[in-house]
């Protein structure tokens, strides 16, 4: 399941591009996975948007909405603060 997604039958999240859904490779993973700690799930996480098609997307959706967890687009929560910070700079 993608994390854009609730469980199984549940309605899709607010803001979720469909395209992004439909073309994840976090597509039939756990969620839990992408909300981890432990940093080898983090690194499995990552590696799982590292071979994703809509990897970039994903990352704009999660800087547009303010994700403040998770992995979204290949980053942590923390990554991706420090990249909207280095664009604020630019």
């Amino acid at each position: 399941m993608s994390p854009h997604r609730l469980p199984p039958g549940g309605r899709q999240v607010l803001g979720a591009d469909l395209m992004v859904v439909d073309h994840a490779a976090c597509a039939g993973e756990e969620p839990e996975l992408f909300f981890a700690v432990d940093p080898g799930a983090v690194a499995l996480a990552k590696r799982i948007c590292g071979r994703c098609l809509v990897r970039e997307a994903c990352l704009a959706r999660a800087l547009a909405n303010g994700e403040r967890f998770g992995v979204f687009g290949g980053l942590t929560a923390d990554e991706r603060q420090d990249l909207k910070g280095r664009r604020a700079a630019a």
